[in-house]
């Protein structure tokens, strides 16, 4: 399996006149059911990864719960 190899910078625009875009995603689970035990949340995270490459986004953070899933895109 082949790794990601871009750094994963805190700031790096810190001294830039340039900042980027960031989002912050959230998703919840429809009726507050516990539906992502471990199998779901590494196939959701085989998902994102998919996505970040397909995409050109990168996952700065993510957290996958039971309940709901959050990420931060650039």
């Amino acid at each position: 399996m082949m790794h990601d190899m871009r750094a994963r910078f805190i700031a790096p625009w810190k001294d830039s006149t340039q900042k980027p875009v960031i989002y912050h995603c959230v998703s919840r689970v429809v009726e507050r059911r516990f539906a992502f035990g471990k199998d779901e949340k590494e196939q959701l995270r085989m998902y994102m990864r998919m996505y970040e490459n397909f995409s050109g986004c990168r996952v700065l953070a993510y957290c996958f719960m039971c309940k709901q899933s959050i990420a931060f895109l650039h």
